[in-house]
């Protein structure tokens, strides 16, 4: 895929029309929504089954339906906080590659489109955080974007490289959908140890997501 530079955004978006800044502005405020629910996350798995691989898979299954893992992928820390907010981590054990799962219902009066989410992101918005600790967050410096078809959903995503607030960088990639006839969000986040994502590695994980929709 060919990679795209963002050094030049607010021009490429005037130039195309795309996110208006009272998107990007709701989009932040988002991610900062995200970031007090995956302290409330830390704080909740003082008194849950946080690191269980079961109950981790069962969260997962709670956001999106998933495959079985292959032997490199163990679940690793996740939980359903109330039917509020689930977050699901995966660790690729060979790679060393983490995927997370997030899912947050939205207010009505503050519904935004994946587009918009992913549009903040452009303009400069942190990454969350695993509550595991082990992808961190930091801005994106977006080099790329393309899209994922999960069983007929559309799920945008970019990529580049994070730098979080104690100079570790990362190879990172976040996707968002908003799937049908739900009021929610769903995120998908890969984090690795590299330059620059391995595309491949990453398609390979989504490809066990069977559907955006959570398990029956």
């Amino acid at each position: 895929m060919q990679q795209i530079s963002y050094r030049n955004w607010n021009h490429y978006r005037r130039g195309r029309g795309l996110a208006l800044w009272a998107k990007i502005l709701i989009g932040l405020g988002v991610l900062s929504l995200i970031g007090l629910l995956i302290v409330g996350g830390l704080l909740w798995s003082l008194f849950g089954d946080f690191a269980d691989p079961k109950a981790v898979e069962k969260a997962a299954n709670s956001i999106v339906t998933m495959a079985p893992l292959p032997a490199n992928l163990k679940y690793a820390v996740g939980k359903n906080l109330m039917g509020a907010f689930q977050f699901a981590a995966i660790n690729d054990e060979a790679a060393k590659d983490t995927y997370m799962l997030m899912s947050y219902k939205m207010e009505a009066s503050k519904k935004i489109t994946a587009k918009d989410f992913i549009d903040a992101l452009k303009g400069g918005k942190e990454m969350p955080s695993s509550p595991a600790g082990s992808a961190a967050g930091g801005k994106l410096d977006v080099s790329g974007e393309g899209e994922f078809d999960i069983a007929g959903t559309k799920v945008p995503y970019v990529y580049g490289k994070t730098q979080a607030k104690g100079g570790n960088t990362a190879a990172s990639l976040i996707g968002a959908c908003t799937p049908e006839g739900e009021d929610r969000m769903v995120l998908i986040i890969a984090q690795q140890n590299a330059d620059t994502i391995n595309l491949n590695r990453v398609k390979s994980f989504v490809s066990l997501i069977t559907s955006m929709k959570p398990a029956q």
